[in-house]
């Protein structure tokens, strides 16, 4: 339902755009039904919360590029020494002796571009 309200604005004014579609729609005789089974007509506060918790999933994932990546330097240095390693062939196979070694895996662009810049601002590479 959340893909009735407008594209962009805060959350509370794409919310009242929803209820205000809501209300055009149930006025022509319709009500509106989501992939989970939520109408319009029946549940309105449960597809009213759906319909929020969709807007604010939108929002992470357009700030998704924005989230920090919080390891230690122990774990930065293990990354490092894997990255640096002959060992593995390619970089699918350091992400994956990374997570080996129970450190979560980024991603490859952060991987090459990222870690060793991070690297090099706490001191850990020469």
């Amino acid at each position: 339902m959340g893909c009735l309200a407008k594209a962009i604005g805060r959350i509370d004014s794409r919310m009242h755009d929803l209820a205000t579609a809501r209300g055009d729609i149930h006025a022509k005789g319709s009500f509106i039904t989501d992939t989970a089974g939520l109408a319009s007509n029946q549940s309105w506060p449960s597809a009213q919360k759906a319909a929020r918790d969709f807007l604010l999933a939108q929002r992470s994932i357009k700030n998704g590029s924005k989230r920090k990546f919080n390891y230690t330097n122990a774990e930065i240095k293990t990354m490092v020494r894997i990255k640096e390693s002959v060992r593995y062939k390619n970089d699918n196979q350091r992400l994956a002796a990374i997570a080996k070694e129970g450190i979560k895996a980024p991603r490859r662009t952060w991987f090459v571009e990222k870690l060793p810049v991070l690297a090099k601002e706490r001191g850990l590479l020469e």
